[in-house]
């Protein structure tokens, strides 16, 4: 037997053991097979990945799995029926389908890279479902506690994340509104500076913008969105128009696409003058006048366009200082008087003030945000530790339980029996301590009579005939109790 076809062989043993295995439900038993799978996967070369999900498939793939594995679908339709009636209003999923995605994703995983090449979209989607599963799991494996531990742990979490809600709310409104204070600090320190520096602090910022280059740049960007919104909105016009209106339409599409941006740039400003004009008629004559005007728009939007960093601001108004401080005097002899005496000595003291602030700003601006996504992260850690702290005791057993298997497997000199890790199962409705689940999980009588070396005894006196019907057992239910009333 080759390598591949014992990992086969090995795997479906593992997978019928665990479907077998009625002390689990079909989540945890999903999720053990889930285990398998990937052990199976990690177990071959790289490469063979591939001839692993292939020669899986010919056994386990849905529409081959009645022929192929005969006791493997009757394990599964069992499951699925049985899941059907505990929840018959609820639409379940099919085991095998599930079985099958599992083995799937495992073939996808070892090929992850050259997927998120082909694929960035679906990868990515994979990658965050199987972060998704695996929080997903931790997060509920409290489920497997017994009544009043799962109570208390559930307690116990719910308070941690009422915590964590407040904690992270209060640092994301305080985050803001220490980032709206500083802006507006910065505010108020840009315009005392300018007001002291007599202009030129916004003379200085205007001529940074202006500079040709720098202008130049932001112009073809601001022409650029522009052309693509004209674009879009005629596209739209294109899909709306009647059959006779398409092809001027679209025409008119191609003459936008190869504008040039000063062609954009003249189309623009003359769209912008005529739609002026069509909402007052009296303003035809004054055609230039509004053109001129729209230009000064234009330009003012453009250099709105051109961001400033905060070592560029702090630049500016260090030049905007000194420049105030070295212009030539104002004409007059009290405007000279009030700058000598007391305008520039001022501007001289407080320079160090509005520099500071200025850097200041920016840095604790910076500080404030890497402090909120610190906070955050923080707070997941938080969450996540207390997760594995209230899950500790399932970790230990499901540790012991590992443990134990295969220190026996190796003094045996065998293969760890997978079954003997089978996690507890998922504590839905009743704690398994109860007197109802020693009822629900009693041998019925068929299993007794197969398992009973004696054979059954064929009497027509008996009080419940071996092939009574249950409308027989009631009946005679009922009159074995009338009797003992009488």
């Amino acid at each position: 037997m080759s390598n591949l076809e014992k990992i086969v062989t090995d795997l479906i043993q593992a997978i019928t053991a665990e479907l077998e295995d009625k002390t689990q439900d079909n989540t945890s038993a999903l999720n053990k097979i889930k285990n398998h799978v990937n052990k199976a996967f990690s177990s071959v070369e790289k490469g063979e990945e591939k001839k692993l999900y292939i020669r899986l498939s010919l056994h386990l793939h849905p529409d081959k799995l009645r022929q192929a594995q005969p006791k493997m679908y009757e394990l599964l339709m069992t499951r699925n029926a049985l899941e059907k009636e505990v929840s018959p209003g609820v639409e379940k999923v099919k085991l095998q389908d599930e079985i099958f995605k599992i083995i799937s994703a495992g073939k996808e995983e070892s090929d992850l890279l050259k997927n998120l090449e082909s694929d960035p979209l679906k990868t990515a989607q994979y990658v965050w479902d199987k972060f998704s599963a695996s929080f997903n799991y931790h997060f509920n494996l409290s489920e497997r506690y017994y009544w009043p531990f799962k109570s208390i742990v559930n307690a116990a979490s719910w308070a941690i994340n009422v915590a964590l809600i407040l904690t992270a709310a209060g640092v994301f409104v305080g985050g803001i509104v220490i980032y709206a204070l500083i802006s507006m600090v910065g505010q108020i320190n840009n315009s005392l500076c300018n007001l002291f520096t007599g202009g030129q602090f916004a003379k200085t910022i205007d001529d940074y913008k202006k500079e040709p280059a720098r202008f130049s740049k932001a112009e073809e960007q601001f022409l650029a969105t522009v052309k693509n919104d004209f674009l879009i909105e005629l596209q739209e016009q294109l899909r709306d128009a009647p059959t006779d209106k398409k092809e001027e339409i679209s025409e008119f599409i191609e003459k936008i696409q190869k504008m040039s941006p000063g062609e954009m740039k003249e189309y623009y400003l003359l769209e912008k003058t005529n739609k002026e004009i069509d909402n007052n008629a009296s303003l035809k004559s004054d055609f230039e006048r509004i053109k001129e005007k729209k230009r000064g728009e234009f330009e003012a939007a453009v250099r709105n366009q051109i961001s400033i960093d905060d070592l560029t601001l702090f630049k500016l108004q260090a030049s905007a200082i000194k420049r105030s401080i070295t212009a030539p005097l104002p004409a007059g002899f009290f405007n000279k008087i009030g700058s000598l005496f007391i305008v520039r000595p001022l501007t001289f003291l407080l320079a160090p003030v509005f520099l500071t602030i200025t850097s200041a700003v920016s840095l604790v601006q910076q500080a404030d945000l890497l402090l909120g996504i610190a906070s955050m992260f923080l707070l997941l850690g938080v969450k996540l530790a207390s997760v594995a702290l209230l899950n500790s005791p399932i970790y230990g057993l499901d540790l012991a339980k590992w443990a134990a298997n295969h220190l026996k497997a190796a003094f045996d000199g065998k293969k760890p029996d997978p079954r003997k890790e089978v996690a507890t199962p998922v504590q839905n409705e009743y704690p398994n301590v109860s007197s109802r689940l020693l009822i629900e999980n009693m041998p019925t009588r068929e299993a007794r009579i197969e398992s009973s070396p004696m054979p059954p005894v064929q009497s027509a006196n008996s009080f419940f005939s071996i092939n009574a019907t249950r409308s027989d057992f009631e009946y005679k239910d009922d009159a074995f109790r009338q009797e003992l009333r009488s």
